[in-house]
């Protein structure tokens, strides 16, 4: 019984942890590496090992890497990761961006792209086979640059959970978009709400 009981309670496998891509850009969607309820420095880093970065390109649907991620290769990423977080978080608390990460950034985004080819069919384009770890950073790096100097920079946002420190991308129309998904986010939120109002009328009637 204690076996099951300890089972229950164990952490998930590294391999088993679950990638969020739920800020409707590539680069955030990087950032969010680092999840849990805890801000950074604190959170957990989903990419602990370098087969895990290599998962993460492939359900972000990324070309495969022409080789495998080595462990300087890892910290590279993460490197970058981490400049666009803080580039992302300087916007919500209007800081200073710092020099060096924007530096990071841009020399990250001057990597070369693997080029697309012609279909058999001539009408369509077929990705590359594989790519390098920079063209890969450096795809994330771009798709940074657009976001932060878009016509959406002024709508990056930290989801409204207390326990999520995922940013997103608002594209909603009204612009007044909270959580980064309402599954489970703003499904928690709602479910809080509705026990706070249904203990106020409890007390209301005593």
């Amino acid at each position: 019984m204690a076996d099951e009981t300890s089972a229950k309670h164990r952490a998930p496998r590294r391999r088993d942890w679950r990638f969020l891509f739920r800020s409707d850009s590539l680069a955030l969607n990087f950032t969010a590496t680092v999840a849990g309820p805890r801000p950074r420095p604190d959170g957990k880093d989903r990419l602990s090992e370098p087969a895990l970065l290599d998962r993460w390109f492939c359900e972000a649907q990324l070309p495969p890497l022409a080789h495998e991620v080595s462990e300087r290769g890892l910290e590279k990423a993460k490197a970058l990761r981490e400049s666009i977080f803080r580039v992302a978080v300087s916007g919500l608390k209007t800081t200073t961006v710092s020099p060096d990460d924007v530096e990071h950034i841009n020399s990250a985004a001057r990597a070369g792209v693997a080029p697309l080819r012609l279909g058999p069919d001539g009408q369509s384009a077929i990705p590359p086979d594989e790519s390098t770890l920079d063209e890969l950073l450096g795809l994330i790096a771009r798709d940074a640059i657009d976001v932060f100097s878009g016509p959406y920079r002024d709508r990056i946002r930290k989801c409204g959970s207390p326990k999520c420190q995922v940013l997103f991308v608002d594209r909603s129309r009204a612009g007044n978009r909270r959580w980064c998904a309402m599954s489970p986010c703003g499904d928690q939120a709602s479910a809080r709400a509705y026990r706070k109002r249904k203990k106020a009328t409890v007390q209301e009637q005593l």
